[in-house]
């Protein structure tokens, strides 16, 4: 299947449709490959000030990486990844 959509909410509305569509159940799991896709992803759940504070990347360069102005290098993209993680963590705690 191939799926495309303007936003990543769209996207999962897309997927969702087409799998309830089909009656299967399946884990969903998104591998990002650079920063623009997975801030963009995330930004309407997690402020790019929380990354920074977390991820210890400076908040403007953070949005150069989300607006696609600059790329991330890998271990810059781990950096994130981690740090959405220990966000994610901490607010699971919370509930």
């Amino acid at each position: 299947m191939v799926f495309t959509a303007k936003t990543f909410e769209e996207l999962n509305k897309a997927i969702e449709a087409e799998l309830s569509r089909l009656g299967k159940n399946y884990e969903l799991e998104y591998n990002f490959l650079d920063a623009h896709s997975l801030l963009k992803a995330c930004s309407p759940y997690v402020s790019l000030a929380a990354i920074s504070r977390v991820s210890g990347i400076n908040q403007s360069l953070l949005s150069q990486y989300a607006n696609g102005k600059k790329r991330a290098q890998p271990y810059k993209i781990k950096l994130i990844k981690d740090a959405l993680h220990k966000i994610d963590r901490e607010l699971m705690a919370m509930v």
